[in-house]
């Protein structure tokens, strides 16, 4: 091809700034690698800016707010007033509460750096001569990239030469439909290839394409029910603060109270009581969840999938790669009218293609000796049906040399065997014969390939069919195994195969999933695009209920999306494994999209978890984990919204009974600060997986948080009676026991959330998290027996006080599971008003 001029195509005005003027484009031989470096020094990297702050800009964050803003204005009143201990310590609580989200927003931006890494794209680019696939970032203007089904186009180009190219720009316009463009069109970065194939030049990347100067208009933004939870729950609490607080003010000034305390108080008591680093836990947690499962070879596209893999009920998993071996073996063949083994396997070696061989091509070629240049060579393929690959037809033309110096020809018919008998004119006896041996080889789980030949001469081909070639995909050794996982977990696995019903249900009975099929061609015609209910009949001893199948058989593209919405029309939340493009509407659709080892890069995009490894035991680990993940967020919620209700509660309610503050202002802040400690290492704590398919369960949240708030704002009250009835005490050491008590509890709450029934069984916390509460309770002790910032108390006190928080612990953990089992057995409606107002479900 000649050079071609670089220019923008059409209008630039209309569709973007006007492109750089660049030497001609060597259409043959790209870009040289100095050329390459110089335009990408020049433009950049392509790719988006992620908008990720800096440091400075980070920290400048972390000290704004409302929040951060009460606790300095807190600082200031105190320092003002002279009181430098109470300063200080509203300003340690200010930079731990900065340092924590700082920590918290760095190993988050971590971990999406990492998966953006692992899931960046792909580009075949022409460099120096040579093609070779690329990060996606590295493409620069004017480098020639080659486009093919199932990419993704990388940057803004202009497509060369002839041909066209199917194009899905709904990325971009939200139109699905299939756009043909052919040499000198226009195609845009986020397109993906629906069909064809083509070269283009670059003309734009990163920040100046289309995509980066439009955001895109349909980018899937499926509902998150936590991030909803989240929101309600962060505003409720808040609410519930500042009422508390104003209801103090207002008391405060009707009773006369010293307003510089008062306010102080009321700052501070609501910066720490408002649940600020909530979603910034969850986050943190979230993202160590994504890079664990990043280890664990699954990695995800966005941290809400990691909710939709917790919720999963069925799977509907490919049986190649994923149950099976991702390749053909070759059985037995079945001999009909070829004069050995010999023949039948050499002839049918002759039409497989030298370059672009499937798994069928390549166990044939692996199953028979190397052919010989006196077997023939092949002159060329010709398909004979729409469908010409693996489930096709081909004809193939031979040549064969023979000894007398003559060249002999035949022609060879490769395919399904029913299409190559059609296409020979068989008499009907030995059709009937080739349909019982296919079914047969079918009932013992091999698919098989008819090969027929014809010699030149004559005006009619005369066809032999030589016979039946037995192929097979091996079951994965860990299939068994991880089927019984999936079992435990409540997780039903649907077998999907574009193989016959009889191949399917053998294949799923040999490891163990089960042998009730649904055709897929005869149950989607029952389904309608809305994906209705269906039924199929595959066979009288066939169940064909879509509900107790095991296996899908004779899957098509096109039934994976009604497939998908019939089991969501069930009530069911639905994964599907996938691997080409035509994949992709499935994988979006569903609730978890997985694209497999080696899918297309349509495939990665529109998938929500990408896999680096086959098998199933991936899938099954990377659910049972986000359970864990899940749960570990819940706990931590039912943590916050507890600890919310015990501390300004009961404050609010000392105050507004007895006229004083049950502990001072420099305990509160000191609460707060030890407080902050545990919530660092709750990400990776070792909470046992829920054994069932879980949801954001609002409901149990609200039940945990609000048994563990009551009991904690009761036992307080307790204390409280006690030192006052029955202890002589100062008013300044039973502020100490209130403090160290609540101390106490309130990290102690941590290990009642954290997991469902009793505390002691296992596993128990991790180390860090187990050290980070011992840490912070020693440290609390200590301040309380030395007299830090408060009256000391010595140590058979604090004896004491452990002695009595430890009954409570032991209490709430009682009601907890008393609670929990009252819900199970027929209290199912309990905090379902309270969580309504939470914003829960």
């Amino acid at each position: 091809m000649d050079a071609l001029p670089f220019s923008p195509i059409g209008d630039p005005a209309a569709h973007r700034p006007p492109s750089p003027e660049y030497p001609d484009v060597d259409c043959d031989h790209g870009l040289s690698s100095g050329q390459a470096a110089d335009l990408l020094a020049e433009w950049g990297a392509n790719r988006l800016d992620d908008g990720n702050p800096g440091r400075l800009r980070r920290l400048a964050n972390s000290l704004s707010g409302p929040v951060a803003w009460m606790l300095q204005a807190a600082a200031l009143l105190a320092l003002a007033a002279g009181r430098w201990a109470d300063g200080a310590l509203i300003l340690t609580l200010l930079l731990v509460n900065a340092g924590v989200s700082l920590v918290e927003q760095r190993h988050a931006g971590r971990a999406l750096s990492r998966l953006g890494r692992r899931l960046a794209p792909m580009a075949r680019v022409l460099r120096d001569g040579v093609w070779a696939d690329r990060p996606a970032d590295e493409v620069v203007p004017g480098d020639v990239i080659f486009l093919k089904l199932g990419r993704v186009v990388p940057a803004d180009a202009v497509l060369l030469g002839e041909g066209a190219l199917s194009i899905d720009a709904s990325m971009l316009t939200g139109d699905r439909r299939v756009i043909a463009k052919t040499g000198g069109d226009e195609v845009h970065a986020g397109s993906m290839v629906r069909g064809g194939e083509m070269k283009a030049v670059v003309t734009a990347t990163g920040p100046t394409t289309l995509f980066g100067r439009s955001p895109p208009v349909t980018a899937r933004r499926k509902p998150s029910a936590l991030r909803a939870a989240m929101l309600g729950i962060g505003n409720t609490l808040v609410a519930l603060t500042l009422v508390m607080m104003v209801t103090v003010m207002i008391l405060a000034l009707y009773r006369q109270d010293p307003p510089l305390e008062t306010v102080l108080f009321v700052l501070v008591l609501s910066a720490a009581s408002i649940p600020l680093a909530l979603p910034a836990v969850l986050s943190m947690t979230l993202s160590a969840g994504a890079l664990r499962l990043e280890r664990m070879k699954a990695v995800v596209a966005r941290m809400a999938a990691i909710e939709d893999l917790a919720g999963l009920d069925v799977l509907c998993a490919d049986q190649s790669g994923t149950l099976s071996e991702p390749r053909l073996v070759m059985g037995e063949p079945v001999l009909l009218q070829a004069s050995g083994r010999g023949e039948l396997l050499r002839t049918a070696a002759l039409a497989c293609p030298a370059e672009g061989a499937n798994a069928v091509d390549l166990a044939i070629l692996a199953g028979q000796p190397a052919l010989t240049p006196g077997d023939g060579y092949c002159l060329f393929l010709q398909p004979l049906t729409e469908d010409a690959g693996e489930g096709g037809c081909l004809r193939a033309e031979v040549e064969r040399p023979l000894e007398s110096g003559a060249v002999a020809r035949f022609s060879v018919l490769k395919g399904e065997p029913l299409a190559v008998a059609q296409a020979t004119g068989l008499e009907p006896a030995l059709v009937r014969r080739i349909s019982e041996a296919t079914d047969d080889l079918a009932e013992r789980g091999f698919r098989a390939v008819g090969i027929a030949r014809a010699e030149e001469g004559g005006e009619v081909e005369h066809w032999r069919y030589l016979g039946l070639i037995a192929l097979v995909e091996p079951s994965r050794g860990d299939s068994p195994g991880s089927l019984d996982a999936a079992r435990v977990l409540g997780l039903r696995v649907l077998m999907i195969t574009p193989e016959r019903a009889a191949i399917g249900g053998r294949v799923a009975r040999g490891m163990g999933l089960g042998d009730r099929v649904v055709c897929a061609r005869r149950m989607v015609d029952g389904l309608g695009e809305d994906g209705g209910t269906g039924r199929a009949e595959c066979g009288a001893d066939r169940d064909d209920d879509l509900e107790d199948a095991h296996v899908i058989a004779e899957v098509h593209p096109e039934h994976r999306l009604r497939l998908v919405r019939a089991l969501q029309r069930a009530g069911h939340r639905v994964g599907i494994t996938g691997a080409a493009g035509e994949d992709a509407a499935a994988l979006d659709h569903a609730e978890v999209g997985i694209a497999v080892k080696g899918a297309s890069d349509a495939a990665r995009q529109a998938a929500d978890v990408v896999l680096g490894a086959s098998g199933l035991a991936i899938i099954t680990r990377a659910v049972s984990e986000s359970r864990r993940i899940l749960g570990r967020m819940s706990g931590y919620a039912a943590y916050r919204i507890a600890e919310t209700l015990r501390l300004p509660v009961f404050v609010a309610l000392a105050y507004l009974m007895l006229g004083s503050f049950p502990i001072s202002l420099a305990m509160i802040a000191l609460l707060s600060i030890l407080a902050s400690l545990p919530a660092l290492f709750v990400a990776g704590d070792t909470a046992p997986p829920p054994p069932r398919p879980v949801r954001w369960d609002m409901l149990k949240v609200v039940r945990v948080s609000g048994v563990l708030g009551v009991s904690g704002v009761a036992s307080s009250f307790l204390l409280l009676w006690l030192l006052d009835h029955r202890l002589d005490l100062p008013a300044a050491q039973e502020q100490t026991i209130l403090f160290l008590k609540l101390l106490i509890g309130g990290n102690m709450t941590i290990a009642l959330t954290r997991r469902d029934g009793w505390v002691w069984r296992r596993p128990f916390p991790a180390h860090r998290l187990l050290v980070a509460i011992v840490l912070t309770q020693g440290l609390g002790t200590l301040a309380a027996v030395g007299g830090l910032f408060m009256a000391p108390i010595g140590w058979p006190m604090a004896g004491a006080v452990w002695a009595f928080a430890l009954v409570c612990f032991a209490f709430d953990n009682l009601a907890l599971v008393a609670t929990e089992r009252l819900n199970r057995d027929g209290l199912p409606g309990m905090g379902l008003g309270f969580s309504k107002l939470l914003g829960g479900n």
